[in-house]
């Protein structure tokens, strides 16, 4: 090998260690980021562990108190009742001789009634029949009554012995991590000998892992005569970029070489990258979209306060959103995007429909009927005002009605129908002037990644118990409350589900903190603080029955119950 090609070999080695010390480098420091942060992730599981045995031991003390107490109000129950049980014999005795001195006064008293009957009788049949009048009443015949003995107490079984709740144990912490070896990237600091062969014909010398073409049809060097020995690390990553002499001393070959042989004899980049991230926990590499371009920011400032912690913004352009019209004979301003219609003043049909069954029980029909008509009602103003307003974006408008339940949607679609303002076209409504807005009532999961120009909510319920429903479901109110673009409307009994929702809070205080972001439940006081900001924000409006136009008698919005058959079916 000439000197020439001597030191070009050694410059190509140079360059070659060179740039996979920099990606030892790298991939060294990549593993000491992942080691801190798999330490962080540790020490953070250390942490949820001691939180949950805390919560745990605390939950646990809990129903130990609770479980005492019910035991000891059955010892109780059991002791008072053997009381009742010894005391009958003798109650019953009593209730026995009270029954005797009853009947016997009774019979007393019949006889003397008997007496004086017999005696006026007397009297009559002695009179002139002229004066004597008529014949005097015989009383009723005396009839024996029947002994009814005192309820005889029923046997309780006995209580046992108290058995505590098992105490919960604490789980075993995770293994801590280790931080990986150096990267086997790393060459060797010099560059390493190559085992030479012998060309007999040409008399030449030469290494075969740089001059291929000349490895063919020759035979090693005898033994004894080797110049050098096999080195013990001769790297096969060396091997395809320097194993033609004419292309390695171009620099986009020796790095597209390099490329392949550190990553691609191993692994496809693909794969590497893919092992790269799916490794990777850290939350500094995802990106949220926080910058809303939907909603008038009213309408984005409640959600934005209270699920997302004031890390969602909108658009400077969305400040445009909205129109001028009127509701139910108010005016509204363009900036009006959020408006509650109280149905307080509905009185019982404000409240949740609900039904008795036969054996006395009551279903929820999750219909309520003040709230249907106040929304068609609403649907026929916006609907005459929007006909005559042409779309910002030239299309036609939209206006959506979700509801939590289908019952609702379907009792609001019924309701729809009677409508003098809009006609029904298959499963949407449009108005029946200009045909340029178009109505559709449905449920939440229906509008899951859909909008609408205006977004009517019916509330649906309330009721006595506080039963909140879907409205306690964070993921179901978050899609609800942000489907409108330019006005979103609350319609429900406002003082009612303030009070349903102080009810809730109340009954839930405890589990609130540990369990609402675990099963997707909204936060404490939700219900009042999204009919407060409403109010506080946008325009509250109390609807009484002399505000609506339309004639509801006959209209029935609840289906009639299916005839119940004993005996199951035929």
């Amino acid at each position: 090998m000439s000197n020439n090609d001597n030191l070009r070999r050694n410059h190509q080695w140079r360059i070659y260690s060179s740039i996979l010390n920099l990606r030892a480098d790298l991939e060294d420091k990549w593993s000491e980021i992942s080691f801190h942060s798999q330490v962080k992730n540790w020490e953070n599981a250390k942490k949820k562990i001691d939180d949950d045995f805390i919560r745990a031991i605390a939950i646990w003390e809990r129903k130990c108190r609770s479980t005492k107490q019910e035991y000891e109000r059955a010892v109780t129950a059991y002791k008072e009742r053997q009381v009742k049980i010894k005391a009958y014999p003798t109650i019953l005795a009593k209730a026995e001789e009270d029954f005797k001195a009853k009947e016997s006064a009774r019979e007393e008293e019949f006889s003397t009634k008997m007496s004086e009957y017999e005696s006026l009788v007397n009297e009559w049949d002695s009179a002139e029949k002229k004066n004597r009048g008529s014949k005097p009443k015989m009383p009723t015949a005396f009839k024996a009554s029947k002994f009814k003995p005192p309820k005889e107490p029923k046997v309780l079984l006995k209580p046992g012995s108290y058995q505590k709740p098992k105490k919960p144990g604490k789980q075993a912490y995770p293994e801590k991590p280790k931080m990986r070896d150096k990267s086997w990237r790393r060459p060797p600091l010099n560059k390493p000998a190559t085992m030479q062969l012998y060309n007999p014909e040409t008399r030449e010398w030469f290494e075969p892992k740089w001059d291929l073409a000349k490895k063919y049809g020759v035979k090693p060097r005898p033994p004894g005569e080797i110049k050098w020995k096999a080195a013990s690390h001769i790297p096969d990553a060396i091997k395809p970029w320097c194993i033609n002499p004419h292309r390695s001393d171009y620099f986009e070959t020796l790095w597209k070489s390099l490329i392949m042989v550190s990553d691609l004899e191993y692994n496809s980049g693909f794969e590497l990258f893919e092992g790269w991230l799916s490794n990777n926990k850290r939350n500094d590499r995802i990106v949220s979209l926080n910058v809303q371009h939907r909603m008038h920011p009213k309408i984005a400032e409640f959600n934005s306060q209270v699920v997302y912690g004031d890390e969602y913004h909108s658009s400077s352009h969305m400040i445009d959103r909205g129109f001028p019209t009127r509701l139910l004979g108010t005016p509204l301003k363009k900036d009006d995007s959020l408006v509650l219609l109280d149905t307080s003043l509905f009185g019982e049909e404000a409240m949740e429909k609900i039904d008795v069954l036969p054996n006395g029980r009551e279903k929820w029909l999750y219909v309520n009927v003040a709230e249907a008509k106040v929304i068609v009602e609403a649907i026929d103003d916006l609907a005459n005002d929007l006909a005559s307003i042409p779309h910002p974006d030239d299309r036609y408008w939209e206006i959506g009605v979700i509801s939590f339940y289908k019952a609702q949607a379907a009792a609001i679609q019924k309701a729809l129908r009677v409508s003098d303002v809009v006609e029904s076209k298959g499963h949407i409504f449009v108005d029946k002037k200009t045909k340029s807005v178009r109505i559709e009532v449905n449920v939440v999961d229906r509008f899951q990644g859909r909008e609408a120009d205006v977004v009517l909510l019916p509330m649906t319920r309330a009721n006595e118990r506080g039963s909140l429903g879907f409205m306690t479901v964070l993921n179901r109110i978050n899609v609800a409350t942000s489907r409108a673009r330019h006005r979103l409307i609350l319609v429900g009994n406002a003082r009612k589900l303030e009070e349903m929702g102080a009810k809730y809070d109340a009954r839930n205080a405890d589990e609130d903190s540990e369990s609402s972001m675990a099963e997707n439940l909204a936060p404490q006081n939700f219900v009042s603080q999204l009919i407060n900001h409403v109010q506080k924000n946008g325009r509250s409006l109390q609807i009484s029955p002399k505000d609506l136009r339309n004639d509801w008698k006959g209209i029935r919005f609840v289906p009639k119950p299916r005839n119940r058959r004993k005996g199951g079916r035929r």
